[in-house]
């Protein structure tokens, strides 16, 4: 057994490990979490925005400028995820803003998104639990894109044509670097 192998095992919490198929093999178990403010999801990038007109004279008229949050949001984290409603994108980069905690779980079989659920409105204690999975060959490719600050931002482009971002550490890549290997390693 590869170090990353024993590595995901010893980390993951039995509720994960008892949720694995049959054969199923966990390769790496990373924390992430959702850093972008704005996506592309269902339409283009964010525009910066504008209720400025002009009149026959060549006179402002109507508003000042108006910039949109989520253009702002997108020009300093970047974009959180990209493709159709309900693309693996879109399915992904919501599963990673369900919780405050979440790891990533790349096995033999399968790529997901985990996190806990609260065991009640006054419990501290949650459940981890899979809130996103997809067949490891529905990802086509993982990578780090790191921008200013955040040198752990991995993207992950699907087969259906959509993509999504996580971050893995601002600073310290070592989980992303991690689950790259891992993916990039033929399952066996």
């Amino acid at each position: 057994m590869s170090i990353s192998r024993e590595r995901a095992l010893a980390l993951m919490p039995t509720e994960l490990t008892s949720q694995l198929q049959p054969g199923e093999v966990p390769l790496s178990y990373e924390p992430a979490q959702q850093f972008a403010q704005a996506d592309a999801v269902g339409k283009g990038a964010p525009t910066l925005g504008t209720a400025v007109s002009w009149d026959s004279l060549g006179l402002v008229i109507g508003e000042p400028l108006q910039v949109s949050q989520e253009y702002v949001g997108s020009k300093v984290s970047g974009l959180g995820a990209g493709g159709a409603q309900g693309s693996l994108g879109d399915l992904f980069n919501r599963a990673l803003s369900t919780t405050s905690v979440n790891h990533l779980l790349l096995t033999s079989h399968r790529f997901a998104v985990t996190g806990g659920i609260s065991n009640g409105a006054l419990s501290l204690s949650s459940t981890e639990t899979i809130l996103f999975a997809v067949d490891r060959r529905a990802v086509l490719r993982i990578a780090r894109a790191p921008r200013l600050l955040q040198r752990a931002r991995v993207k992950f482009d699907f087969a259906d044509g959509s993509w999504a971002m996580a971050m893995m550490g601002m600073f310290l890549t070592g989980a992303a670097n991690r689950l790259i290997s891992a993916f990039e390693q033929r399952p066996g």
